[in-house]
Parts: C-alpha cells; structure tokens; sequence
C-alpha cells in the first residue's frame, strides 16, 4: 500500500512523519533511561527525524524523500 503510494508521489498524510519521529525518539529516550540497548529504534529514530524539517508534516512514507531527495520534486 506505501510503496504504490511512494510510486504515484502520494504523501497525503495519515500518519505524519513529524509524529512518527516523534514517537520514535520517545521510545529511545526511555530505553536509554531504563539501560537497554536497541540499536534498531535509535537508527530509526534518526532516519525519520532527518525528514521531520522538510517533509514532517507529510506521510511517514516521505522518509523516502530523505533516500532520494532528487524525486522529492
């Protein structure tokens, strides 16, 4: 379903990348609180907090945009 959308350059948000980010970090922030280790939430929080400035208010899907800013257009 994303990927067709990504094709057809659909970012219509129903779930904004701002938020998604968002939650993201919040789950880093509290592993980092209770000492665990989870490589995987902090490489994504980051990814997605790289669109946030330009592409935040879109769909979660334009974390695509930040791979291939050239398509961004």
């Amino acid at each position: 379903m994303k990927g067709s959308a990504i094709a057809s350059r659909d970012f219509a948000p129903s779930f904004r990348l701002g938020l998604a980010a968002k939650d993201a970090g919040l789950v880093t922030e509290s592993a980092l609180l209770h000492g665990l280790d989870l490589p995987v939430f902090e490489a994504l929080a980051e990814r997605l907090g790289a669109g946030v400035a330009e592409h935040g208010d879109q769909d979660i899907r334009a974390t695509y945009l930040t791979s291939a800013p050239y398509w961004a257009a």
